[in-house]
């Protein structure tokens, strides 16, 4: 089994993990990066910070960012999480 985690930060919350465990670290990356997606559609006005470890090893750090409106940018957030998981993303994991 494969582990990953994910630890997140939001201004009005205390730092929170999860965890999960699956069959391979491209399947566990994968289920990491939904985690941080569904937390991301949830974040409101946060501005959260995402960090993803896989099998010990950081795979992502993501901090929400602004955008033109003074707003959390979590469309952008979004846009990255496809970009990282597209399949011709070099860095992306083959199993």
């Amino acid at each position: 089994m494969n582990v990953w985690t994910l630890d997140y930060t939001r201004s009005t919350q205390p730092r929170r993990s999860i965890a999960g465990a699956a069959p391979t670290s491209h399947s566990a990356r994968s289920a990491a990066l939904r985690a941080v997606a569904a937390l991301n559609t949830a974040a409101g006005f946060e501005h959260p910070h995402y960090a993803v470890v896989v099998d010990g090893r950081i795979a992502v750090i993501i901090s929400t960012g602004t955008d033109a409106d003074g707003l959390p940018d979590h469309r952008g957030v979004a846009a990255l999480l496809h970009r990282i998981a597209r399949e011709d993303n070099p860095l992306t994991p083959r199993t």
